[in-house]
C-alpha cells in the first residue's frame, strides 16, 4: 500500500469517527462562532477576535512577547529568511520559528499548543470539514517591506494544480488560520479574498490568466486582470488590530501581505485532511511521551499523519 492510499483510507476514518462522535459535540451555541463558520462555508472567509476564541489572555500575552522579542532581535533575521531557490523566491518573508518541522510541548511551548489547537478553531474547522482536521502548519510570519507586488503578495489559490496549470480543487482542503500580533493596516500587509472562490463557492470556476508561472508550479494573478472576471465588490479586505483572527479557505483566491512601510507580524496556523502530501509536510510534530497521553479526538487526530 503506498502513501496516498494510506493517507485516503486515515483521511476517511477521521470522517467517520467524527461523524460517530457527534452524539458527544457540545452543541455549538455560540452566535459568534455559528456566524463565522457560516460566513465561512458561503463566502470562503471570516474573522474574529482572540476573545471570541475565548484564548486566555496569559497565553496570548505570553506569544505576543515572544514573538515580538524574535522579530526584534539584533542577531539579524538571515536564519528565518526563506531559503527557497525559486525565481520568485519571497525575500520579503521571514519564518521566525524556522522553516524546519515544529515540535509541540505543553510542557514547554503550550503558548502555541493552546493556541493552535484551540476548542473553538478546532469546532470551527472540524465542522467545516466534517472531520477530525490535521494541524499541517503552524508558525510565526514576519513580512518587511518590498519595491513591488510579487508572489504571494498577489492572487492566488493554495492547491494542486496538474502539468497543464490546471486546478484541482475538490483535493487537498486547506484552511489557514491569521492571527493578527501587530496592528495591520493598508499598507503593511493587509490581506484580501475574492468572496465566493472557494471549492463550491460562486466563483470557485473562474480561471484567470496566470501573470507569474514559479518553477513550483504555483501561479499568480495580477489585480487588472482579475478586475475582468470579478468586480471588485467581492474582494474582501481584511486589517485590524492586534488579536483580530482571520479565517479563510485557502482555495480560493486570495493575497496578502505587501508591505510599504513598517512590518507584518502574524501567527498563522493550517488545518488540512491527510491526503494533502506533498514534500514539505508535515511541518508539526508531538512529542511521544506527550502524544501517548492525548484523550481528546481532535487533538489525538491533529498530530495523526500517513506514515
Amino acid at each position: 500500500m503506498n502513501l496516498l492510499e494510506k493517507a485516503e483510507i486515515m483521511d476517511k476514518a477521521s470522517a467517520t469517527e467524527y461523524l460517530e462522535n457527534s452524539g458527544s459535540w457540545d452543541s455549538f451555541q455560540n452566535l459568534t462562532l455559528q456566524r463565522a463558520l457560516k460566513e465561512l462555508k458561503e463566502n470562503g472567509s471570516t474573522s474574529l477576535t482572540v476573545e471570541d476564541l475565548n484564548i486566555p489572555g496569559d497565553v496570548w500575552s505570553s506569544m505576543l512577547m515572544e514573538s515580538i522579542s524574535i522579530a526584534n532581535t539584533e542577531e539579524g533575521l538571515d536564519k528565518f529568511a526563506d531559503p527557497s531557490g525559486s525565481k520568485d523566491r519571497k525575500d520579503f518573508w521571514y519564518k521566525l520559528l524556522g522553516h524546519k518541522c515544529i515540535n509541540l510541548s505543553p510542557s514547554s511551548d503550550d503558548k502555541y499548543f493552546n493556541i493552535a489547537l484551540n476548542e473553538s478553531v478546532m469546532s470551527i474547522v472540524n465542522r467545516y470539514f466534517q472531520q477530525y482536521s490535521w494541524l499541517m502548519d503552524f508558525n510565526i510570519w514576519l513580512n518587511l517591506p518590498s519595491q513591488k507586488v510579487k508572489s504571494s503578495q498577489m492572487w492566488h489559490r493554495d492547491h494542486l494544480m496538474d502539468q497543464n496549470l490546471n486546478y484541482l480543487p475538490g483535493l487537498f482542503p486547506l484552511i489557514k488560520v491569521f492571527y493578527f500580533i501587530e496592528d495591520v493596516e493598508d499598507g503593511k500587509g493587509e490581506f484580501w479574498y475574492l468572496s465566493g472562490s472557494q471549492y463550491g463557492g460562486k466563483y470557485a470556476e473562474i480561471d484567470p490568466p496566470k501573470a507569474i508561472v514559479e518553477e513550483n508550479l504555483a501561479s499568480r494573478v495580477a489585480d487588472d486582470v482579475m478586475l475582468n472576471h470579478v468586480s471588485k465588490e467581492h474582494w474582501v479586505k481584511y486589517t485590524g488590530k492586534a488579536g483580530t483572527v482571520v479565517m479563510f479557505d485557502a482555495s480560493g483566491f486570495h493575497k496578502g501581505g505587501h508591505v510599504v512601510s513598517g512590518r507584518r507580524l502574524i501567527l498563522k496556523a493550517e488545518y488540512g485532511g491527510r491526503q494533502w502530501l506533498n514534500p514539505t509536510y508535515p511541518k508539526v510534530t508531538i512529542k511521544p511521551e506527550y502524544e501517548k497521553r492525548l484523550t481528546n479526538p481532535t487533538h489525538i487526530w491533529a498530530f495523526k499523519y500517513p506514515q
